[in-house]
């Protein structure tokens, strides 16, 4: 008799990378073969996360042998999924802000979480959440948004000596110093706003319901009324609401009466029957209709990432385009300029070649605008660099000069331990 096939992910599915003692980077590595290269990594390694793992959402990770062996396909890699589609989820994603990948350069690890301007829709700056390791030259830096909600970014990576050098050509190794908005697009999300995509288009809005039939389809419903092709083993999301089950004894046509959210009220029906309850703790509606099915709370609610507050500060500036016939006493304005002061300094040929920061200010919930006014000169672009600082606790926030706004980021990417754990190694 034929085996069944399964429809499981392979564990041979997990793949690590890792550094050898030569600084060599060796890719496609099995938790079997990590088990066994482990202990002579661990001797040439400054700390015990040796590994490198590339995680569903295209970011990667350093791991230790444990973390690695712990590591599920089908919850690391694409949730139930066949392993001919890895690459590809199937699943309506939650539309939110962008996501920040790197690509090349020869090393691992970097990852940000992109700032938006609540203003412009526009990407601003980025909170360097890892610097990564042992790049030879810049990544290039990609903006997904998974919905296509934003588009027309184009960002770039600036990078800095990590400390180390390539053992083999004695060159400089890199880490990840700040990215730079080259261009800032619009249209992004700062925050999810309840719809879901995939694949560069949105499928349903924030205030549209949708249903996963229990043979795993999918269909949108325009509103939170209960759609009428709903059957036993049907998940039905209703907007603004939380996802429920459809019963096994459910037949169709019976009303069926979401959960409420917490904090909200019970389901109001028609007048004559008292009200149908709420969630435990929170009252229901007097004046119910018909009684309706209740629902259970499918245990898969999708939680939105955390927020943190951050400080947007100038950090400094790239020079895009020296123009031309710029004269000495030519000055540089920044609007707004939150207390920045900038200074050009113009070569023989009137081409301004560098420019002195002689204050950075703070505050920035936008790109600023720098132009340089000048009579006789043309041309010149300069583009700002800003810096963000993390706002964590409340003598954070006491620390914050008056006046200064904040920005809310959305972490995409997760909480790093503390720096001085990895100052050799990040993780």
């Amino acid at each position: 008799m034929a085996a069944k096939k399964s429809s499981k992910v392979p564990d041979r599915a997990i793949r690590v990378s890792f550094y050898d003692t030569d600084g060599v980077r060796v890719d496609n590595v099995t938790k079997a073969q990590a088990k066994v290269v482990y202990s002579g990594l661990v001797e040439y390694h400054d700390t015990d996360k040796v590994f490198y793992f590339q995680d569903k959402n295209g970011l990667q990770r350093q791991l230790n042998l444990e973390e690695v062996l712990e590591l599920k396909p089908q919850k690391d890699l694409i949730s139930d999924t066949a392993f001919s589609s890895l690459l590809c989820p199937t699943e309506p994603q939650p539309c939110g802000p962008p996501k920040v990948q790197f690509f090349g350069g020869g090393g691992v690890g970097a990852m940000a979480n992109a700032v938006i301007s609540p203003i412009s829709s526009s990407v601003i700056a980025f909170d360097i959440v890892n610097p990564g390791k042992n790049y030879k030259s810049p990544p290039m830096a990609v903006l997904d948004d998974e919905c296509g909600k934003g588009s027309g970014s184009s960002v770039k990576a600036r990078m800095r000596p990590s400390g180390k050098k390539d053992a083999i050509s004695g060159d400089d190794l890199l880490e990840l110093d700040n990215v730079y908005v080259d261009a800032p697009g619009d249209g992004y999300l700062n925050n999810f706003d309840g719809s879901l995509g995939g694949n560069g288009r949105v499928w349903k809005e924030a205030d549209e319901g949708y249903v996963k039939t229990k043979a795993g389809n999918y269909y949108t419903v325009p509103d939170d009324r209960q759609p009428p092709g709903l059957g036993p083993g049907d998940t039905w999301n209703p907007p603004y609401s939380t996802p429920v089950d459809v019963p096994d004894d459910f037949q169709p046509g019976d009303p069926l009466i979401p959960p409420t959210v917490p904090g909200v009220p019970g389901v109001p029906g028609v007048p004559g029957v008292p009200g149908v309850p709420g969630v435990p703790g929170v009252p229901g509606v007097p004046g119910s209709g018909v009684p309706g099915k209740p629902l259970t709370p499918t245990p898969n609610t999708p939680v939105s990432p955390p927020t943190y507050r951050v400080i947007i500060c100038l950090d400094d500036v790239v020079i895009d385009d020296p123009g031309f016939n710029y004269k000495q006493g030519d000055t540089i304005k920044i609007t707004p300029d939150n207390g920045s002061l900038l200074e050009p300094i113009i070569n023989q040929r009137g081409e301004i070649v560098k420019v002195n920061l002689i204050s950075k200010g703070c505050g920035f919930v936008d790109l600023p605008e720098i132009v340089v006014e000048s009579a006789t000169g043309f041309n010149a672009i300069i583009k700002p660099i800003l810096n963000v600082t993390r706002v964590i606790n409340e003598q954070d926030l006491l620390e914050v000069p008056p006046g200064i706004e904040l920005i809310s980021v959305v972490d995409c990417v997760g909480i790093i331990p503390p720096k001085k754990e990895f100052d050799r190694v990040p993780r």
